[in-house]
């Protein structure tokens, strides 16, 4: 049967038998697949992946707690939840060793919540990290690219995701610039 193709018509059977049809294309639905579907509930789901998923559900139920703070004006509360949070996020750079995408986003708020040193986070950002967390929850293994596109939505709500140490890194290259100027 050259040239024939599996065609999926709708996203519930995407693993489903599929049947075979003289088009080519290929469904849409197989990039998103979010982490419940390709676990759901399985018995062997791995369990570092279990972690990481409760993980980043608590971090999402502090972030929301913290949102509903800020909006009710009691910030104290709400920098207490986002520090209980930043204790947690840690743990998931276990997960992350293997998994770039995933990495490039808890290494990105790890890093704006390290760069705040301790000043409160506004809505702005709140909602911000709680974007970047659904989208880790739902795909773990999401695209480097994809992963980018969460750290610039960090970036537009003034968080710095760069490390804190780069900042001192730059300075000595500055001055080593200037140094070799002048002796230029």
């Amino acid at each position: 049967m050259a040239g024939a193709s599996l065609e999926f018509t709708q996203p519930d059977e995407l693993w489903a038998i599929p049947s075979l049809s003289p088009a080519m294309e290929v469904p849409v639905e197989r990039d998103m697949l979010t982490i419940k579907d390709l676990y759901a509930d399985a018995p062997g789901r791995p369990q570092i992946l279990l972690k990481a998923q409760a993980i980043l559900v608590a971090g999402l139920e502090r972030m929301a707690a913290a949102r509903d703070y800020i909006v009710g004006e009691e910030l104290l509360n709400a920098d207490y939840e986002v520090t209980l949070f930043q204790g947690d996020l840690p743990e998931l750079f276990y997960f992350s060793a293997s998994v770039e995408g995933f990495s490039t986003v808890v290494v990105a708020i790890h890093d704006a919540l390290k760069n705040r040193q301790g000043k409160p986070l506004d809505l702005d950002q709140i909602n911000a990290i709680r974007r970047c967390l659904t989208a880790l929850t739902d795909r773990p293994f999401m695209k480097y690219d994809d992963a980018l596109d969460l750290v610039d939505l960090l970036e537009t709500t003034g968080l710095c995701v760069n490390p804190p140490e780069s900042s001192a890194v730059a300075e000595i290259l500055l001055e080593d610039e200037e140094v070799e100027e002048r002796g230029s």
